[in-house]
């Protein structure tokens, strides 16, 4: 069977005060909560001297890898017939439909879906970030 590209790349994500409030906004955010961890603090070592600091965050942010929140998701739109996750397909421009809340996802291969959210699991130099009006 071919290996899930998603699987592939564990490396860690910190899911933002900005992206809360989309999973909060799409009610996954309790989800999301379940499988990841609450991150309060960022810690500094000094590799020379072996000093510990932390340094406590304002609004704490969530720690999980790619596969499971990738997993979280799926499983959250299996559950929902509204939702729609396009796997290994580019995104090349976001559009909003006047002010009506709706968003057109232009797909490199010519499709466009209707949204109201979008998620690019696409890495920290989103393409689908840069693609928004």
């Amino acid at each position: 069977p071919a290996i899930d590209q998603w699987s592939i790349k564990s490396y860690a994500m910190i899911i933002n005060e900005r992206g809360q409030a989309s999973l909060r906004r799409a009610n996954c955010l309790e989800s999301v909560l379940a499988v990841g961890n609450l991150r309060k603090k960022s810690y500094i070592f000094n590799g020379q001297t072996g000093e510990k600091k932390s340094i406590p965050k304002k609004i704490p942010g969530i720690g999980c890898t790619r596969p499971i929140i990738a997993e979280c998701l799926a499983e959250i739109a299996a559950e929902k017939s509204e939702i729609t996750i396009r796997k290994g397909k580019g995104v090349s421009k976001v559009s909003k439909v006047n002010d009506s809340g709706l968003l057109k996802v232009h797909m490199e291969d010519g499709l466009v879906l209707d949204a109201t959210h979008v998620i690019g699991a696409d890495g920290k130099w989103s393409k689908v970030r840069q693609s928004f009006p």
